[in-house]
């Protein structure tokens, strides 16, 4: 069974997401609100997220955010929905939420909370930065604040639950997340020839426009740089799309779904993105192992449990992630998405040094991805 998880930053790199991180909080209006390219999970819909499953990357929602019990999330959080959390849930970065926020018991925010919904915690819950609400800020128990608590309408604190920087009234109203859109991507027209590959067999396939694709049980499909274009895409389990960016990108677009059976695989080697520009849903069986990005224009992506997609996820619709599932972030869309929303001047540093760390980690990427056998643990937010 697949084990290999999250790859993340060590040395030099951790040192500059922690420069980007640092800027980011500087300032209530200097925190990064990106689009869609700036994120490793977007969706136009709702973003709902199974215990155990961890994103190194920011995510944004259109619709609400909900993490399961032992979730983790390797940067910063944005919905213009609300956000729910289970148990000792991990946030490493800022959370900007238009609706409602809700931290699950144990779990531990590394940023600040801008939230114009009220704002509430379990108990034993940390955030490092500071909390603003233009609604009510309750503390649960020996839960703590480490920065400055700003509430619009009333607070509470529970027994030993702390805001150390103090607490005052709200004086500005909190800046929103502009969420942009997935407007600006399309798809290419399909060719008219079907494909049908038997189970267990190995053949090549060169860029082009065909039909529908389908592969049979434990069938390979060697792809090479440059675009593809299908009408549908049905991959049985074990399935495997061997791919070579070694020349380049390689963009699969898809005018309908993708479903994929249970230990499906994208294998890829080069240094090449690769993506999947689909017309409708994406389905991922248990214990995939995808080495591309994947985007939905139309519906909705989801994750079998064990699943792993090393690129970035973006759907028009829904997104859920399955129990123990894991998205990296590692691989780019291959195709240019305008962002929508401006970054304020204080948070300059930020897109700089976000900039940086991508090149970054675009290198490393194949040394990375599948090198780490188990997904480290984030410090907890617990308070003694």
């Amino acid at each position: 069974m697949k084990t290999s998880r999250h790859a993340r930053l060590t040395g030099p790199q951790m040192i500059l997401v922690g420069v980007v991180v640092a800027a980011a909080c500087a300032a209530h209006g200097g925190v990064m609100t990106p689009g869609p390219e700036g994120l490793t999970v977007f969706a136009g819909g709702q973003i709902t997220a199974q215990s155990f499953t961890g994103i190194d990357g920011s995510i944004g929602a259109v619709g609400s955010i909900s993490l399961g019990t032992h979730s983790e999330v390797a940067g910063d959080l944005f919905t213009t929905g609300s956000v729910s959390t289970g148990l000792s849930v991990d946030i490493s970065g800022n959370l900007i939420v238009s609706g409602t926020t809700y931290l699950g018991g144990w779990s531990g925010v590394a940023g600040s909370v801008f939230s114009v919904g009220d704002f509430s915690t379990g108990s034993r819950v940390n955030v490092t930065g500071d909390v603003s609400t233009e609604g009510r800020l309750d503390l649960g128990n020996r839960s703590t604040i480490t920065g400055h608590g700003e509430y619009g309408t009333g607070y509470s604190l529970g027994w030993h639950a702390s805001v150390q920087g103090g607490l005052s009234t709200l004086i500005d109203a909190i800046d929103t997340w502009s969420p942009g859109n997935l407007g600006d991507l399309t798809l290419i027209s399909a060719g008219s020839g079907s494909i049908t590959k038997a189970g267990g067999t190995v053949s090549d396939l060169a860029p082009g426009a065909y039909g529908a694709l389908s592969l049979g049980s434990g069938a390979t499909i060697n792809l090479s740089a440059g675009s593809y274009s299908f009408v549908s895409l049905d991959l049985d389990d074990s399935s495997t799309l061997s791919v070579d960016a070694s020349d380049g990108d390689v963009v699969i677009y898809v005018q309908q779904d993708v479903l994929a059976g249970n230990s499906f695989q994208v294998h890829t080697i080069g240094l090449g993105n690769v993506s999947f520009i689909v017309g409708g849903g994406i389905g991922l069986g248990a214990n995939s192992d995808v080495d591309a990005s994947l985007v939905s224009l139309g519906s909705a992506i989801t994750l079998g449990s064990s699943a792993f997609v090393a690129g970035q996820i973006w759907a028009q619709g829904n997104v859920n992630l399955g129990f123990h599932s894991d998205v990296s972030g590692q691989m780019s869309v291959a195709v240019s998405l305008p962002q929508a929303a401006t970054i304020p001047e204080p948070a300059t540093i930020v897109m700089i040094g976000a900039g940086l760390c991508i090149v970054t980690r675009r290198t490393v990427r194949h040394q990375l991805v599948h090198a780490i056998k188990s997904r480290p643990t984030l410090a907890r937010g617990v308070v003694q």
